[in-house]
């Protein structure tokens, strides 16, 4: 129960982060039956379904759902950021220019937080081992194996483990989930 009311503060707190970004549109790809982000999920987000199988599948699958709907630039941000800076994102975005087709935030585990693209590349979400800490190098290879520019964001972290947590800890950016934090029995 805790888990889960964290991972509900995490997801609220990471809306609250990207708010702030102008002139986009803010999706929540979500995974079950769309009442389970109900109440996470702020309304101004508009709810898509993720759909495939594994992560790599998920995140091509609504990439290549929102470029068909006529968007010249999207990015995958991940529901554990909960004080990820929104520059960030816009950064990534800027970043996309024709020369560049590919920005990634790295995260301080090896992964990355963020993904923007300028169209929907299955290459770079296939083949990857997800949740370890050779994903950013190996989407990386992937980009170069298929001739796609690639740039790096600013790193960040998310939160992934209990090592993770204490970075919640009087986080003036995540104020949802450092509030629950503290009332959590936890030495950290």
């Amino acid at each position: 129960e805790q888990a889960a009311r964290l991972y509900e503060c995490l997801v609220k707190d990471t809306f609250a982060s990207i708010a702030a970004i102008k002139g986009v549109d803010i999706y929540a790809a979500y995974l079950g039956p769309l009442d389970a982000i109900s109440g996470m999920v702020p309304q101004w987000a508009v709810p898509i379904a993720q759909r495939g199988d594994g992560l790599g599948e998920r995140m091509y699958d609504i990439l290549r759902r929102l470029f068909e709907r006529g968007y010249a630039r999207c990015a995958v941000v991940g529901s554990d950021l909960p004080d990820l800076p929104a520059r960030y994102v816009e950064e990534a975005f800027a970043m996309i220019d024709g020369d560049v087709r590919l920005a990634l935030g790295p995260a301080t585990d090896g992964g990355y937080y963020l993904a923007a693209v300028d169209a929907p590349y299955e290459a770079l979400f296939t083949g990857i081992r997800y949740s370890t800490p050779t994903v950013l190098q190996e989407t990386v290879a992937k980009a170069r194996e298929n001739n796609i520019k690639c740039a790096l964001v600013s790193p960040w972290h998310d939160i992934d483990y209990a090592g993770d947590l204490p970075r919640l800890q009087s986080n003036p950016r995540a104020t949802l989930s450092s509030a629950y934090m503290e009332t959590l029995d936890i030495l950290l």
